[in-house]
């Protein structure tokens, strides 16, 4: 039985109010999609795509706006769904995905897997032969499938310890060749996303030619990249990451060099997240850091670092000045591991300089033991910060040892 029928605009108008793409379409993070656990909306998508012809096929298209990996099934029936219908795979604008493991091993037998293999064996670096292979992995090449198919995703995200893989997939050089992945992705987010240790069990992402760097080269429509423990290996001087306005490594212990490179390939950066990893010997310093960052003062807005300690206090750091937030350690300020040791306390007018002159808002990270030694240079800079006039009132927001969050407007 058919429905009423309307126009097609009237009907994507309706059915985009069920789709949480639909919802935050502009979105950085797209955190609704990500770590939303129940999309209750999403069931009502799936009951309108089974009503009728002219219904169905608008709600169908909406349902495959985005993809949430929830376990290897749904995954591989997804890539089932976009290899039989490669409209739908066109549809998908979010995708959260991981490495298969050897799960379903029927459902690799079926035709449209054998036939996505043979059409995309040369992006893979197969041969006829290892296409015969009994004993081949085939559930990683699941994900590397659904990425093919989605000529026109916005927002890629492979986040978990060993997910990264399933660009090692691919045979770079022929999808470089043939420009096989989608040049649309604005958002990037892989690996491990908390916060690691030393010795916490992560693949580090790799990003030689050979693996994620390959498709960064191709990547030029890219706003935002997030990745976790990055290795660089043979990439080219310049990476074509121009269009990045926000840059955020995790989990970091990257040499100068490699981080300069990085960040000398981006244009007008917004924002940069720079974590070291927990326990790691320290590669860069922060004064190091902001001089790196000097070129993008006019649009810096937002930096977060997390360094374990700064032999030099950060003195390029006042020059950014655009930059309104500001998130970072003690070990960012000053040499805290020395403080520590030789039990003294920071200068009281140490950090009078040091901040950029509009920041608007201050967190400071710290940990109970250390506070007392930052505490009175800490308060020392704030209480310089503050004008008579709300209109004057630079600082708004702070947060540190024993200091609240709020609205220092003046009144």
């Amino acid at each position: 039985m058919e429905n009423p029928p309307l126009p097609t605009e009237i009907l994507y108008q309706i059915f985009e109010h069920f789709c949480l793409h639909c919802q935050d379409k502009h979105s950085v993070s797209h955190e609704q999609i990500i770590f939303n656990k129940k999309d209750k909306n999403r069931r009502a998508l799936i009951s309108l795509s089974r009503t009728c012809k002219s219904w169905g096929c608008v709600a169908q298209n909406i349902l495959h706006h985005y993809f949430k990996h929830s376990d290897g099934r749904n995954q591989i029936l997804f890539c089932r769904t976009v290899c039989e219908n490669p409209k739908l795979g066109e549809q998908l604008q979010v995708a959260t995905l991981e490495r298969n493991a050897g799960v379903e091993q029927k459902l690799f037998a079926q035709s449209w897997f054998k036939r996505s293999m043979n059409r995309y064996a040369h992006l893979f670096g197969l041969s006829p032969l290892n296409l015969q292979s009994s004993v081949a992995p085939w559930g990683d090449y699941i994900a590397p499938i659904i990425l093919l198919q989605a000529l026109n995703l916005k927002h890629l995200v492979v986040h978990g310890a060993y997910n990264t893989s399933i660009f090692q997939a691919f045979s770079m050089e022929n999808v470089i060749r043939n420009r096989a992945v989608t040049q649309k992705l604005e958002s990037l987010s892989v690996g491990q996303q908390e916060i690691a240790s030393l010795w916490y069990l992560e693949l580090p992402v790799r990003k030689a030619i050979n693996t994620l760097g390959g498709l960064l080269i191709i990547l030029e429509n890219l706003e935002t990249l997030s990745i976790s423990q990055p290795i660089f290996e043979s990439l080219p001087e310049k990476l074509p990451l121009q269009k990045l306005r926000r840059l955020r490594i995790g989990n970091a212990w990257l040499p100068k060099n490699q981080l300069q490179k990085l960040i000398n390939s981006t244009g007008k950066l917004e924002e940069f997240v720079y974590r070291e990893i927990g326990g790691a010997r320290p590669t860069v310093t922060s004064q190091e850091i902001f001089e790196m960052l000097l070129p993008m003062k006019d649009t810096l807005k937002r930096v977060v670092l997390r360094i374990f300690s700064s032999e030099q206090p950060p003195t390029a750091m006042a020059q950014l000045v655009n930059l309104q937030q500001l998130r970072v350690n003690a070990g960012v300020l000053c040499d805290i591991s020395t403080l520590r040791r030789n039990i003294q306390d920071l200068a009281k007018d140490a950090l009078l300089d040091m901040f950029p002159p509009n920041l608007q808002t201050l967190c400071l990270d710290h940990s109970h033991t250390d506070a007392p030694r930052y505490r009175k240079a800490l308060g020392s800079y704030i209480s310089s910060t503050y004008r008579e006039s709300p209109q004057e009132q630079k600082l708004r927001g702070h947060r540190g040892p024993d200091l609240l969050c709020g609205d220092r407007s003046g009144t």
